[in-house]
């Protein structure tokens, strides 16, 4: 964690379990409301032909034309994403 900016001084210390263990944190949603059938249809038949494939990827081969690259990842609704792209365009 950064020790810059507004959460600095509330940033709390690394804690760790019982058996010594580093406490798993949690970043964005434990639970949510189940995907609408609308959205349960986009993962089965979109996201297969748009989604990255698991494991190492290599940017420069899905996109030799790029001069450079952003990664982005988060759970929002891309607001983050669209005033970064905004602000830095590539």
């Amino acid at each position: 964690m950064g020790t810059h900016g507004p959460r600095a001084a509330t940033q709390e210390p690394l804690r760790l379990t019982e058996a010594g263990r580093r406490r798993s944190e949690l970043y964005g949603r434990r639970l949510g409301r189940p995907l609408s059938a609308s959205q349960q249809n986009l993962v089965e038949t979109l996201l297969p032909r748009i989604g990255l494939p698991e494991g190492a990827i290599d940017l420069r081969a899905l996109f030799p034309n790029a001069k450079a690259f952003a990664l982005e990842v988060g759970f929002g609704g891309g607001e983050h994403l669209a005033a970064q792209a905004s602000a830095h365009p590539i």
